[in-house]
């Protein structure tokens, strides 16, 4: 998950609860920094993120390195954290914030709600029900990257979701 898209760092609003995703950018109250997340499942399943500048460093790394001529698939993020653990590093970079967990339901409510809205939208508006497949998918851990390649790029040090959150102070 591009962490720019989870949070909507660039005005983009495509994953927020409105629009079946998870965080809720819009402040919640007089406190300017207090949001809210949508969560299916017990929240404390594995989420894989990457910033649009560590893939862009990777990337590089990658197609430069010592094995890029072989080819193949390597596993590579910024970090990894469950949705629970997002909302307390978001309230650790910000002591003033609370971020307030929206239970949504649970694993089987969100895949009967999934493909309520494929069979309702089809496939050729599956804008209207993809961020809820993407949801499932990720809780499910059908998209884990298993081992991850990291250590074999040095020369890239992965943004922490602290950092980013510090580096983006609109969020």
């Amino acid at each position: 998950m591009l962490a720019e898209v989870f949070f909507g760092t660039h005005k983009e609003r495509g994953f927020t609860p409105a629009d079946d995703g998870v965080w809720d950018p819009e402040p919640k109250g007089a406190n300017d920094k207090a949001r809210s997340m949508d969560v299916y499942g017990t929240g404390n399943e594995p989420w894989f993120f990457t910033t649009e500048a560590d893939a862009g460093a990777f990337s590089i790394e990658v197609v430069t390195g010592p094995d890029a001529e072989k080819g193949g698939f390597v596993n590579l993020v910024s970090w990894v954290h469950s949705l629970r653990e997002v909302a307390e590093i978001y309230q650790k970079v910000h002591p003033d914030a609370k971020v307030e967990i929206v239970e949504k339901g649970s694993v089987e409510e969100l895949e009967k709600k999934a493909v309520a809205g494929r069979e309702k939208w089809g496939r050729s508006k599956f804008w209207e029900y993809h961020r809820l497949f993407f949801q499932l998918f990720t809780i499910q851990g059908t998209w884990n990257l298993g081992k991850l390649d990291n250590d074999r790029y040095p020369g890239v040090k992965a943004t922490s979701l602290e950092q980013f959150l510090k580096e983006n102070p609109n969020i």
